[in-house]
Order: C-alpha cells, then sequence, then structure tokens
C-alpha cells in the first residue's frame, strides 16, 4: 500500500470537519460545560431555583445548577443555539453579578460557524452537493493561481503531493 502525503492529510482534515459541521447544523454539536463564579447582587436575595430557571429557560441550556456554598454555576449548554452572551445576561437578570467567567476557548479542529440549527432557518430548499463541488472547484483554482507564483522546486513539490504522489518521488 503507497502513502499519499496528499490524500491521507485531506481525509483526516475532512473527516472532521465534515462530521462537525454537520453536527452544528443539525443541532447535534457536542454540548459545552462551563463554570461561573457569582455573587450575589446587592440587597438581592434570590433563590437558587430563580437563577437556575432564568438560565435553562434559555433555547440550548441543557443544565444550570449553583453550588450555593461556593456560588458557582455550572451550566451545560449547545454552543450552535445558546450564546455566553445570552447566559450572562440571563444571571445579571435573576439579580447575580458575574465574578469569575468561564474559559471559553476553542480547540483548534472547532469549526466555530456559529451557524444555527437547521430547524432555526428557513430555507427555501436543500442545497444540492453540486453546490459544494462548484465552490471547492473555484477555492482549487485559486489555490493553483496563487501556487504559480512559487518558485518552479516548491511548485512541483507542492502538485506533486495535491496529485497524491508517494512521499519519496515528492523527495527527489
Amino acid at each position: 500500500m503507497k502513502r499519499r502525503p496528499f490524500g491521507g492529510w485531506l481525509l483526516s482534515l475532512t473527516r472532521f470537519a465534515v462530521k462537525d459541521h454537520v453536527k452544528q447544523r443539525l443541532g447535534w454539536s457536542t454540548s459545552v460545560r462551563v463554570t461561573y463564579g457569582l455573587e450575589r447582587g446587592r440587597g438581592a436575595s434570590v433563590p437558587r431555583e430563580a437563577l437556575e430557571g432564568a438560565v435553562r429557560g434559555l433555547p440550548g441550556v441543557l443544565t444550570a445548577e449553583l453550588d450555593e456554598r461556593t456560588l458557582v454555576l455550572g451550566v451545560e449548554y449547545l454552543p450552535g443555539t445558546a450564546r455566553p452572551t445570552q447566559i450572562h445576561a440571563a444571571i445579571e437578570r435573576a439579580g447575580y453579578e458575574i465574578t469569575t467567567k468561564p474559559d471559553l476557548r476553542r480547540s483548534k479542529r472547532d469549526l466555530v460557524t456559529g451557524a444555527e440549527r437547521l430547524d432555526a432557518i428557513t430555507e427555501a430548499g436543500a442545497r444540492p452537493p453540486l453546490t459544494d463541488a462548484v465552490t471547492l472547484h473555484r477555492l482549487m483554482t485559486e489555490v493553483s493561481a496563487f501556487m504559480d507564483t512559487f518558485p518552479d522546486p516548491m511548485r512541483r513539490a507542492v502538485r506533486m503531493w495535491m496529485e497524491d504522489e508517494p512521499f519519496d518521488a515528492i523527495a527527489m
């Protein structure tokens, strides 16, 4: 079996990207768990249930649990549906102040498209696969035009890589 550099790289990249994009668009994305450090608002004695209910009432929020001893609120939500700004606003409306915001950085393979769930969008129809093929063709045309500006040995190596030549052939 020959090792194909470009094909292997592209397959490994698209295997995750396509699955993640489809999951996000269908609302099947993995939930995110975050914690907020809170403080009760001045003069406010809002019951725990009111805060939890306010946050849980947001679309895409799966759970919200306040540890009254430490005033740490744990929230689990779907990132394609619920937005951190909405969660922050719900917490503040409930009479609490956020002292420690959660770390919302994503991993390198997260797409972070911000796409809404498909059932939340009124689309005239499904996008045909041909649209993706045309888009990919246009992208490859732009990449090829950019590659034409490379020095000749580099251009040949990249073209061989894209044509799935084995590593040994590219190294020569």
